[in-house]
């Protein structure tokens, strides 16, 4: 399969929105691939294109499969949604569920007057009723092949050591993280994956719509065996803000006040569909006891986090708090800027 020049597709793509997009029309790029393409076409189309980017991450419907992207990004629109003529543009346009998801997000930030879509390659593939107002080339691509932008100068991103099988609780068997129960022998990039994704995630707070579906459906319990209002209510508002459903468990009044085990209300609370506990205790290894009774059970869909326990003094400086100390993140290795503008080529890989 013979694929276009990535350079000689972009200038017919620009050629195709001249005289075409509305004067004003907001260009928005959607991460990674679109965003660069964005800033191109805006330096090259006529007109008071202001440009925005938008990371889909917290809106994509594969999550419970897939997860988290390696690096999410902050969602930056420096102009009014409300009403507005929008561009959202993209490097490939495949199943249409990306571009589903931005649109969606979009609308958490106001209703546009008008949505487009540009896209640099249109592969086919379409699995939602989407298609591309304007496209720089369509392509026939067989679906185990995956069309992939990439930049000549190269991303420098973060780069760390592979990672080394070291047998940690909070792990699961790929490596990945399952609990956060404390930040002793975690992997700095994991460290640095949480810290990257908390800052887009912070700046939901700053829409007028304070909520993402990134785990809608999802039960949240919180399990606070001693009394800490603002610990909880944090965890609370967070799990919320993801769409999640809180339950906040009254151990006043719970079985472990009448004789039942720890453990035992855990399995009943798993009986019950719970996804995550947010576990605070004054006794030394509780959250870490909770994960190693659900890994042992089998139970590695349910997720615990350690909000304090007695291994701490205070028992409030759990690990999600430690994660706020400066001296953490400034000990982490920092990433290095990527070019602002380089040649890009196209090429095809073994589908994902």
């Amino acid at each position: 399969m013979a694929l276009p020049d990535a350079e000689e597709t972009l200038a017919a793509l620009a050629e195709r929105m001249r005289g075409a997009v509305a004067f004003d029309a907001k260009f928005v790029g959607i991460y990674s691939g679109g965003a660069w393409i964005a800033e191109r076409l805006a330096q090259s189309i006529d007109g008071d294109h202001a440009v925005g980017f938008i990371d889909v991450s917290f809106y994509r419907d594969d999550f419970s499969r897939k997860g988290l992207k390696p690096e999410v990004k902050r969602t930056e629109l420096p102009f009014e949604v409300e009403g507005a003529t929008i561009v959202l543009i993209d490097d490939v346009l495949y199943t249409g569920r990306s571009v589903r998801a931005a649109i969606n997000e979009l609308f958490d930030y106001g209703r546009p007057a008008r949505i487009e879509l540009a896209v640099l390659v249109d592969r086919g593939g379409r699995e939602l009723p989407i298609e591309a107002t304007y496209a720089g080339a369509r392509l026939a691509v067989a679906r185990n092949l995956s069309i992939v932008l990439s930049r000549d100068a190269g991303r420098q991103a973060r780069r760390s050591a592979p990672r080394r099988a070291v047998r940690n609780p909070q792990l699961n068997a790929a490596g990945d993280l399952t609990h956060l129960l404390t930040l002793e022998g975690l992997p700095a990039e994991i460290i640095l994956r949480v810290l990257d994704t908390a800052v887009p995630f912070a700046s939901i707070a700053e829409r007028e719509v304070k909520k993402v579906p990134l785990l809608r459906g999802r039960s949240v319990f919180n399990l606070f065996f001693e009394n800490s209002t603002r610990t909880r209510t944090t965890f609370e508002i967070a799990a919320k803000r993801l769409s999640a459903d809180v339950i906040n468990l009254n151990i006043g009044v719970s079985s472990t006040s009448k004789g039942e085990t720890l453990l035992d209300t855990v399995d009943n609370l798993v009986a019950m569909n719970a996804d995550m506990f947010v576990v605070r205790h004054a006794q030394s290894g509780a959250p870490h006891l909770i994960a190693a009774h659900l890994n042992r059970m089998g139970r590695t869909h349910v997720h615990v986090v350690n909000a304090g326990d007695g291994r701490h003094a205070p028992s409030d400086a759990g690990p999600a708090r430690s994660l706020h100390d400066p001296a953490l993140q400034e000990g982490l290795p920092q990433p290095r800027p990527s070019p602002s503008s380089a040649t890009c080529c196209i090429r095809a890989s073994p589908g994902r």
